[in-house]
């Protein structure tokens, strides 16, 4: 199975999830929504909140803690793949097939489908609270040549300096000898 370039682009999600749409066929609609909704929720709240509603959603829907953490693990990996892709190249019919292929209910794709095309559909992307990176703002780098030192009279030792500057207003330099960069020189070749 492979899920169709106008939904998910090259990004194949039904191995991810194969395995975990087969507890949905144990919950019905009122559980299922619940959970939908909290899965929502973790997207436009802090981590800290979602944590707590996720935890409640055991004793809300008189689930037990596996086919919760399952469903709500196969939702969010689905509802996170969906929303990097623009609205304007979100097909509803092509989406509708390909979560019948990955054994979605029917029962249920109408109201995922709703979360995933609705009004609500930029707040969930907005507030992404998804960890990452710091980017790179600049680079300079020279070549040291230390010639001699106090103890030693002809060192002729070769170093390279690098001084990065991140998006955070942080910069760091660091001091590496000839070889030590070659090896990350390589290391990131790879």
């Amino acid at each position: 199975m492979s899920i169709s370039t106008e939904t998910v682009g090259l990004i194949n999600i039904s191995n991810i999830v194969k395995n975990q749409t087969p507890h949905l066929e144990q919950i019905d609609k009122r559980q299922y929504r619940e959970i939908l909704k909290s899965v929502a929720y973790s997207f436009r709240r802090s981590s800290a909140d979602a944590f707590t509603a996720f935890n409640q959603l055991s004793e809300s829907t008189k689930l037990d803690e596996f086919t919760v953490a399952s469903i709500y693990s196969c939702l969010y990996q689905i509802l996170t793949f969906i929303l990097k892709i623009p609205s304007n190249r979100l097909k509803v019919e092509s989406l509708k097939s390909d979560l019948i292929e990955l054994r979605f209910p029917e029962l249920f794709i109408n109201d995922f489908i709703a979360v995933v095309t609705g009004p609500k559909r930029d707040q969930l992307i907005d507030n992404d609270k998804s960890p990452s990176f710091n980017k790179l703002n600049s680079l300079k780098w020279r070549i040291d040549i230390t010639i001699s030192s106090h103890s030693l009279q002809k060192v002729l030792e070769t170093c390279v300096i690098l001084k990065f500057s991140l998006d955070s207003s942080v910069s760091y330099t660091i001091e590496v000898s000839l070889s030590r960069f070659h090896q990350l020189r390589h290391s990131v070749a790879k």
